[in-house]
């Protein structure tokens, strides 16, 4: 197949590309794109494309670029709140309630393990009662 440049084929391009096609063009370049295979296929493709286009557009609108930055800060703020909030809602579903005191008749779990695991010998010289602790080891 051997492809032979036209000497209008520039003149149609911009024509198209003007939007002015087939309105805006002389009754002449219409003659010679009917007869013209090259400029008749090169119309025909323009306005497919045209027409595909606005059909894109009008399925699928471009908003601006204020309202996606917008929708983008609204989603980073859900997910930060999400990522934050789910330790507490799992611990909710679990039945456990967050405490910050002990209950009756119970030795608080971190106060029961430093005392095991320090030795229960003398005082050193500079060791002092902890105000108000009745339980210090004489």
């Amino acid at each position: 197949m051997t492809l032979h440049a036209c000497s209008r084929e520039q003149e149609v391009r911009a024509s198209l590309r003007a939007g002015h096609w087939p309105e805006g063009c002389g009754e002449e370049l219409r003659a010679h794109v009917q007869s013209c295979r090259r400029c008749d296929d090169l119309v025909l493709v323009a306005l497919t494309v045209r027409m595909l286009q606005s059909e894109f557009e009008k399925a699928a609108p471009v908003f601006s670029p204020g309202l996606l930055w917008w929708r983008a800060q609204l989603r980073r703020r859900h997910v930060a709140v999400e990522w934050t909030a789910k330790p507490l809602r799992a611990m909710n579903r679990s039945g456990s309630t967050a405490s910050t005191s002990t209950p009756e008749a119970s030795t608080p779990a971190s106060s029961a393990a430093s005392r095991s695991a320090a030795g229960t010998g003398p005082a050193s010289d500079s060791s002092i009662a902890p105000p108000g602790n009745a339980g210090w080891p004489e």
